[in-house]
């Protein structure tokens, strides 16, 4: 079972994982943390089909957006 609460396939739970990193390095959060804003943010798309929707950006863009 993944950390992430939304339905996703794992190319884009990695790409999930490399936000929660990034926002961990970036702003000195803990992974639970990073975890729990990256959910709340996206809890209600479905990523099943890949990371079109958040793919077309970096992980640093994201951790700066969701923080």
């Amino acid at each position: 079972m993944s950390e992430f609460v939304m339905p996703t396939v794992s190319q884009t739970r990695e790409l999930l994982r490399e936000v929660s990193a990034e926002m961990s390095s970036l702003f000195g959060i803990s992974h639970a943390e990073a975890v729990a804003r990256i959910n709340s943010t996206w809890a209600d798309l479905d990523f099943t089909r890949g990371h079109d929707l958040i793919g077309h950006e970096e992980p640093g863009h994201w951790a700066h957006v969701i923080y």
